[in-house]
């Protein structure tokens, strides 16, 4: 086994401990994040304890192969693909050999994309890690995608989801018919306007070459990261991540034909009229700098907590949410409600609000107002209140996010795919630039967002018509 070149230490502070012998110990190895290297590119992280109490250690597959890397139309629906066909046979394992050493560790699997990664994860015991990563390594990159496997198994889980999203997550399908009116579904685009799923035309119409061509472009060692948390002091971290490595079938990388222009946000509006929905929903963004730009990120997710509705079980989080008029009566639910919707990906980015009610005509009226209140909003800016209030509360939601172990290692191993360089930044230190956000910088960032003419309406559920057209909401 090849020795990684160690890149970098961070130390995490134990944040939930609650007595003076539990708490941070920076020179403890046991706490502190651990990057590495491999010698073919790939990126390695390990943090042994994450917290006060030893559990479960948590493993994590990181690929850069989401929805948006499907280039070309025939390709649509290859992420969902690959999601619903983790676990089935390899070159060395059958999918009931599979199962059956996952239920004799007692370790719980599950695979998830977004539009820029797919997710392979294991929850197992400490002393089962390396057992448990040769696995999931082995099965995310050796399937060989039987024909008999993809119709009896993985088309039907395909066709459930697609079944359950257009019927009862219409709340979903608002948010993937958003990000196609925004950014389109051109091959030249950015392709954060492909879809999570795939569509039902496409079952059964994927061919092997199509399948072998997608993983072949994407699992390149530089496009994987392995991360392991609480592995505890008797189990090598890092030596568990380099056999997953070796375990991981990765292919060389290949020469990328960029557009000499891709496409960016486009904008538009799209509607989809579901007359025996009973609720309605309504998503209006705007486009902003991805991660790159961090000032931007930082202003734009303090406005979006700035906007969110009141947590009254919460210090600093009783302000009053401007999308939303107070209600007279608090026993009775309102016909509709608004909430901030801000996704950012790597290079661009969402920012605006979603309407929920139970009819068109109720959703209608409420869009029109949130309409307005950022406007002026924009126009006037945060108060001091409202900026140190946000700020308060989107600093907890990160803080109570890297409590998490789920939640801190696939960060972990998303952040060493995003940044350039092999390292990770804590929750603290976003923190602390959180701290550093000046209120007149927050202002200046929206009130820059608001004056684009571009702009993404969708609209699902009943009464569709009622809602103002998207140059009409624009120029409010």
């Amino acid at each position: 086994m090849k020795t990684p070149k160690l890149c970098n230490v961070l130390a995490f502070p134990i944040r939930a401990a609650q007595t003076v012998a539990l708490k941070s110990k920076p020179s403890d190895p046991t706490h502190m994040v651990t990057v590495a290297e491999a010698a073919n590119g790939s990126r390695y992280a390990c943090l042994p304890q994450p917290d006060g109490w030893k559990g479960i250690a948590r493993l994590v597959a990181v690929v850069e192969s989401g929805s948006r890397c499907e280039r070309s139309p025939k390709e649509r629906g290859l992420s969902h693909l690959l999601r619903r066909s983790c676990g089935l046979t390899t070159d060395a394992y059958t999918a009931v050999n599979l199962t059956r050493h996952i239920q004799q560790m007692g370790a719980e699997l599950r695979c998830k994309t977004t539009r820029e990664h797919l997710i392979y994860t294991i929850d197992v015991a400490a002393n089962l890690a390396p057992r448990a990563g040769h696995l999931l390594a082995h099965m995310a990159t050796h399937t060989l995608f039987y024909d008999w496997e993809l119709k009896d198994l993985t088309y039907k889980l395909m066709q459930k989801d697609i079944d359950i999203l257009n019927r009862r997550r219409l709340d979903a399908l608002a948010v993937e018919l958003l990000h196609e009116a925004a950014f389109g579904v051109h091959p030249d685009g950015s392709g954060l306007g492909n879809s999570l799923y795939a569509t039902a035309d496409k079952l059964g119409n994927y061919s092997l070459n199509d399948i072998h061509r997608f993983i072949e472009r994407n699992f390149t060692p530089t496009k994987v990261a392995f991360a392991i948390c609480g592995n505890g002091e008797s189990v090598d971290g890092l030596e568990v991540c380099d056999s997953m490595c070796e375990a991981a079938q990765l292919h060389a990388p290949e020469a990328v034909i960029q557009p000499a222009k891709p496409l960016g946000f486009i904008g538009g509006e799209i509607r989809r009229n579901l007359e025996l929905a009973e609720v309605t929903h309504a998503a209006l963004a705007w486009s902003t700098p991805g991660r790159e730009d961090a000032e931007s990120t930082l202003a734009l997710a303090v406005c979006s907590r700035a906007l969110a509705p009141p947590i009254t079980s919460i210090a600093y989080a009783s302000a009053d949410c401007t999308l939303n008029p107070p209600d007279s009566d608090t026993y009775t639910a309102a016909a509709a409600i608004a909430t901030p919707l801000y996704h950012i990906y790597s290079d661009q980015g969402l920012f605006g609000f979603m309407v929920t009610g139970s009819g068109g005509e109720a959703v209608a009226n409420r869009v029109c107002f949130a309409r307005e209140q950022l406007e002026k909003l924009a126009n006037n800016g945060l108060s001091l209140r409202q900026f140190q209030q946000a700020k308060m509360r989107l600093k907890a939601h990160l803080l109570m996010l890297a409590e998490s172990q789920t939640e801190l290692t696939e960060d972990v191993a998303v952040q060493l795919l995003m940044n350039e360089q092999p390292e990770v930044r804590s929750a603290e230190a976003v923190c602390n630039s959180i701290d550093a956000l000046q209120l007149e910088t927050v202002n200046k960032k929206l009130a820059a967002l608001m004056l684009s003419s571009k702009a993404a309406l969708s609209v699902v559920g009943s009464e569709t018509s009622f809602v103002p057209p998207l140059a009409t909401l624009v120029k409010f």
